[in-house]
């Protein structure tokens, strides 16, 4: 039987463990894909928030491959996508019309003030 339990290791089908923090499911054509924080290199005292978005995929909710970034980290440290920045819940639609996928993000701060939850602005991807 396979199972999970919260607040335990999840790994991917890889042997990793899932970075997909603050992030969401979703469905289609048949295959569900869960995007969220990569936090892999977020450890204490290192002043690393994130390094991207990443993506993976599965048939069963269960068994979760991993699709790579879906949104890379910028080595600029004055960009909001900088992993010392805060960027947080990344979510990801479909628009039928424009048949291309729309990721928005909430980035924090500013560059003086890096942790400034007060000052908050949105972030916008878009893909094929």
């Amino acid at each position: 039987m396979k199972e999970f339990y919260p607040g335990k290791p999840w790994y991917d089908t890889g042997g990793n463990l899932i970075q997909a923090h603050g992030g969401q499911v979703v469905f289609r054509d048949g295959k569900y894909y869960w995007y969220g924080e990569n936090k892999e290199l977020s450890k204490p005292g290192t002043g690393i928030w994130h390094n991207g978005v990443r993506c993976y995929s599965s048939d069963n909710l269960y068994d979760w491959k991993d699709e790579g970034l879906m949104l890379e980290a910028s080595d600029d440290e004055n960009s909001p996508l900088h992993p010392t920045r805060i960027i947080d819940r990344p979510h990801i639609l479909y628009h039928d019309k424009t048949e291309k996928y729309i990721m928005w993000i909430k980035l924090v701060g500013s560059n003086d003030k890096k942790d400034d939850w007060a000052n908050q602005r949105a972030g916008i991807a878009v893909a094929d």
